[in-house]
């Protein structure tokens, strides 16, 4: 064997090692414990042999795979009832959504400002959304794309890391029912209906298409009283390991070099946004009758992957932490585009735009 036969089948055999260190990563946190055991641990182990052994990542399709698992499974929490919880929350979801990103922005502004950060990477890195989604922002506004990615998912892991087990640690009771498992015909058809959907977000450029796309669309029929059963237990463990894998490889070596300056601030605007997204929840909370520990996820400067699949580990209000975080997210995207548009047009004669 030789040439690209021979490559290919290296290749597979790197990812099935790294995959089977990460199942026995996953099953050890959840031997003592771990909060989101099954994503946390493939994580470390996956970062730690892409940053020692600087190993190349998985294929982007197994975390599309997790995401149609995990987004599919998730969907099937939007029961009539959370749908009529959703609809008669608008003015919380929106409230909070604009709240935070125009904080976020305000900090980006400032960091760009007094630090002399790239105007672009700084809001883009500022702002949470999706690594990839925010990253080909930054390097189409003339910011560094690297850098965005680097910062969106180092603040995901530093909020998956540290609010499970505080959530735990301060024994936050969750209400939400546990979803029903099926069995295997019950996993094959929702995994075809979840990449349909899919692939039909894809198409019309919704942002994390593979996850928000199968959890609309199975989402949609459950809150139409469509009976669905879930998938057969062990297959949404599975989809946590392959998005933990691929969270972990997001770490190479490269994106280190010369980033300790950015990583210090990183760090600091994290604490930030944490700090600020608590206040936001207590207040929406408070002002609208609210599940305390539902609106502190809802509202974490995280990703709406895995913000969600936190929510359904801790057993809170899945519809509400996807509902929120989704339109969060859909609302900092566009307004971050517009003030960076805003910022770079010339301010009068012999302007410049930095």
């Amino acid at each position: 064997m030789s040439g690209k036969p021979r490559t290919a089948l290296l290749r597979l055999l790197k990812v099935g090692a790294v995959f089977a260190v990460a199942y026995v990563a996953g099953a050890a946190a959840n031997t003592v414990g771990v909060p989101l055991a099954w994503m946390i641990g493939p994580m470390f182990a996956s970062a730690f042999i892409t940053l020692a052994m600087n190993a190349s990542a998985p294929p982007v399709s197994l975390r599309v795979l997790g995401q149609l698992i995990i987004g599919g499974a998730l969907g099937l929490h939007l029961t009539p009832d959370a749908f009529d919880r959703i609809l008669s929350n608008v003015v919380p979801i929106v409230a909070g959504a604009l709240t935070l990103t125009f904080i976020a922005i305000a900090y980006g502004l400032a960091q760009a400002r007094f630090f002399g950060t790239h105007r672009a990477t700084a809001l883009y890195a500022s702002v949470p959304g999706g690594p990839i989604e925010m990253a080909v922002l930054a390097d189409q506004n003339g910011g560094d794309g690297a850098k965005t990615a680097l910062a969106q998912t180092l603040r995901i892991v530093f909020v998956v890391l540290l609010f499970p087990p505080i959530m735990t640690l301060a024994a936050i009771p969750g209400s939400a029912p546990e979803a029903i498992a099926g069995g295997w015909l019950d996993t094959i058809l929702l995994v075809l209906l979840a990449a349909a959907a899919g692939i039909a977000a894809h198409f019309v450029r919704l942002t994390s298409p593979f996850f928000l796309g199968p959890m609309i669309v199975v989402g949609a029929m459950a809150a139409s009283g469509v009976p669905l059963d879930g998938h057969h237990e062990g297959v949404v463990p599975a989809g946590q390991i392959l998005i933990g894998v691929s969270l972990g490889a997001m770490f190479r070596r490269d994106l280190f070099r010369g980033a300790r300056q950015f990583l210090g601030g990183l760090l600091f605007s994290t604490l930030f946004l944490i700090c600020a997204s608590a206040l936001v929840s207590v207040a929406l909370s408070a002002v609208f009758d609210l599940d305390l520990s539902t609106m502190v996820l809802a509202n974490a400067p995280g990703a709406v992957t895995e913000m969600v699949i936190t929510a359904e580990v801790l057993h809170l209000d899945v519809a509400m932490v996807a509902s929120f975080q989704f339109v969060r997210v859909m609302i900092a995207l566009l307004i971050v585009d517009f003030i960076n548009y805003l910022m770079q047009r010339p301010r009068g004669r012999g302007a410049r735009s930095p």
